[in-house]
């Protein structure tokens, strides 16, 4: 529980990369830095709430996907799409409100847009992880008004090291016959940085304790037993960077090249038929669905200390991001998605004025998407943004201020010129507050206002269709998704309160929020089904009339209310020279509700509360953690409910340390109990259920 202790591993670390063991020499305790924000505070010095992964507490948790990296941190859980999927979940908000970064820039693929689109960013590769719950938009724009995900992996080194290293490691999985290699290398000369890392990365079909679909409790005949249908995938990445570094800063570039292949469960898209023959007498089921994903990313970035007397330091980042991907339906590639984007970043530093210490800039991005074949749903668009923003801070006495401007500019330009091109000029604003109340307890206080402006697939999604009876099925999800281009801005009105305590005795965390929504925009289940030949040319109709056909999704918005609880308590049993033994609790509760219908927000994660036993012993170490989830009976409109789980997962370590490398060994055992867990977040949670007892061996080398 890195947010309580206040304290991790400094420098790179192929634990982070691995999820095995550190690489850094020599390595030293000190109070971590979130780069995440512009002014690169400590955890105890935002009023923002923070989560920080890396070294032993990245090694424990670190997965295939972010959403289930991250799964275990109060006010964190994940959406599955199956197992090829995992995405954040921060207090009930993902997809558009959710901004994954990639070493400070957003990652630019196509997630947002349907829930099977996985997260362009790997897990394995960070260095550390970084996590900001709530509104972020003043630091990083619209789609952050839920909160930020940063995965930070070293790709443009910032220093020379004095001597090369590296690692390598590979981990087998149980539960899905996985295995994972991947390596990384830093070296230097002169003036001159390297950075090269790679991943290889294989799994089959996933083990489950049951039956994979269940329907209102019910089992079809056409199922799987034991295991996922057409979960299996495989994915690989490379990258290298490289750096000029001067006493005045650095300026390095990088390129790097993701692929991923997974496949859609088996039922996820079981209403999806075609129709044989002219005379329509015959049907047959679609073949299994695979998302092939590639995307090329090219970093410049650039950092100059003290460009002027009153400046600490000039920072530019600029990425360009050439992504696709493929919905292949069987040998034939259903659909196609492109995404070519440009983000822009600059921001400076300057030191204090009348005792006011802040940063100011500017981002920009150009996203040019499109998407091609028989079932495009989406038409091709041009989204550009551009935001201004200021933070400052002030300390005095015990008390430390914060407050923050942006403004920001989005134009969505659609290709097709029936459809409006939208524009929306949003603004965000923020202040908090830091009280030190003695050396051991903190309260903070945060006040904010956020707007987002609506994506193109809320705005489009089959708009050009409604006049016909021809709406495009989104195979992959199996249903009908239709936009609103009258959709306005959104704005949440937001309340934050925490208390921390650090002490010898135990630490403590606890955060209150209320995110009051304006104009909420969400995916909602009309409970209609769309089969015109049963409705007599009608766009949609009622489950009555028509007994088969893909459900009616319909982008809309209204009022909504998110509020919740976070808590952790970490208690050290027993410490001396030799180890510790401590014991970690944590818990977390979101409820949200739709403030016109009445109604709960659909997909929400349930209360969870757990407790870990930690141990550190010599050249051992390991945990021990329980981890339940309670029932989730208010799943939204036309939603079904889920079930209470517990899930036990436990990990041992032993770490071997020579004059010139270190090895490391670890076994991890997760979801020991083979829990059938069915997430209230995922839109599957009736096909795909969360894997079973699976046992995790890894190996690997620091040289």
């Amino acid at each position: 529980m890195n947010y309580l202790r206040g304290a991790v591993a400094a420098g790179a670390s192929i634990a982070c990369a691995t999820g095995v063991v550190a690489l850094e020499p020599n390595e030293t305790e000190i109070e971590h830095v979130v780069v995440t924000a512009p002014l690169h505070k400590s955890e105890a010095e935002t009023a923002m709430p923070v989560i920080t992964l890396a070294g032993d507490d990245l090694r424990n948790v670190v997965s295939s996907s972010l959403g289930e990296t991250l799964s275990f941190e109060p006010g964190v859980s994940s959406t599955s799409f199956g197992p090829g999927v995992g995405k954040p979940v921060i207090r009930g908000q993902t997809g558009p409100r959710v901004l994954v970064l990639q070493n400070g820039l957003a990652i630019q693929d196509v997630s947002t847009l349907s829930p099977d689109h996985a997260n362009a960013a790997e897990p394995f590769l960070a260095e550390r992880i970084e996590v900001i719950k709530g509104p972020a938009s003043l630091l990083y724009g619209n789609g952050a008004i839920g909160g930020v995900v940063n995965v930070i992996d070293g790709r443009i080194p910032d220093t020379v090291p004095e001597a090369p290293w590296g690692g390598i490691a590979w981990r087998h999985n149980t539960v899905d016959d996985g295995n994972v290699t991947m390596f990384k290398l830093d070296a230097g000369a002169g003036s001159m940085a390297f950075h090269l890392d790679g991943l290889y990365g294989e799994n089959d079909d996933v083990s489950i304790p049951g039956e994979a679909i269940k329907i209102d409790g019910e089992m079809p005949e056409d199922n799987t037993d034991g295991y996922i249908g057409n979960s299996n995938g495989h994915n690989s990445s490379i990258t290298a960077g490289t750096s000029w570094v001067q006493d005045w800063g650095y300026v390095g570039i990088s390129a790097s090249q993701l692929k991923d292949n997974y496949g859609i469960p088996q039922g996820a898209h079981a209403g999806h038929e075609h129709e044989d023959g002219e005379d329509g007498g015959e049907f047959h089921a679609e073949p299994d669905i695979r998302i092939d994903m590639e995307q090329q990313r090219f970093d410049l970035k650039s950092e100059i200390y003290h460009p002027l007397p009153w400046l600490e330091v000039n920072r530019l980042q600029l990425a360009n991001t050439r992504y696709t991907h493929s919905e292949l339906e069987g040998r034939e590639v259903g659909t196609t998605f492109d995404n070519d984007a440009w983000v822009l970043r600059w921001e400076a530093v300057h030191h204090s004025l009348a005792g006011w210490h802040g940063a100011f800039g500017i981002d920009a991005s150009t996203r040019d998407f499109a998407a091609a074949g028989e079932e495009v749903f989406v038409p091709e668009s041009v989204t550009r943004n551009i935001g201004l923003f200021l933070l400052e801070d002030r300390h005095f006495d015990n008390w430390t201020l914060e407050l923050g401007l942006r403004g920001e500019y989005q134009q969505v330009d659609p290709d097709d010129k029936s459809l409006e091109q939208r524009s929306f000029a949003t603004w965000s604003v923020s202040a908090g507050a830091i009280w030190s109340i003695n050396e051991h307890n903190n309260l903070t206080l945060a006040l904010s206002a956020s707007q987002r402006a609506p994506y193109a697939e809320e705005l489009y999604s089959n708009v050009v269709n409604l006049g016909g009876d021809e709406l495009v099925e989104h195979a992959a999800t199996a249903a009908v998704e239709i936009g609103d281009p009258e959709l306005d801005s959104e704005t949440s009105n937001n309340l934050e309160l925490g208390w921390t305590h650090f002490g010898e005795r135990y630490s403590a965390n606890v955060n209150l929020f209320y995110n009051n929504f304006s104009d909420y925009i969400y995916l909602e289940n009309t409970g209609l089904i769309y089969n015109p030949g049963e409705c007599s040319g009608a766009v949609v109709c009622a489950p009555e009339v028509a007994d088969e056909g893909p459900p009616v999704l319909l982008y809309t918005q209204q009022a909504a209310l998110f509020r919740g609880i976070e808590a952790e308590l970490s208690v050290p049993l027993w410490k001396d020279s030799e180890g510790e033994f401590s014991l970690d609790f944590f818990g977390d509760y979101t409820r949200a509700t739709l403030q016109d219908s009445d109604e709960d927000v659909p997909r929400m994660p349930p209360a969870r509360l757990g407790a870990q036993f930690n141990i550190d012993l010599h050249n051992w170490s390991g945990f021990v953690r329980v981890h339940h989830g309670f029932e989730q009976d208010k799943p939204g409109a036309n939603e079904t409910p889920t079930a209470a789980y517990t899930r036990v997962d436990a990990g041992l370590f032993y770490s071997v340390n020579l004059p010139s490398s270190t090895w490391q060994i670890f076994l991890k055992g997760n979801n020991l109990g083979n829990a059938e867990i069915r997430s209230s977040t995922s839109y599957l949670r009736d096909f795909a259920p969360e894997p079973g007892r699976g046992l995790e061996l890894g190996l690997s080398l620091e040289f």
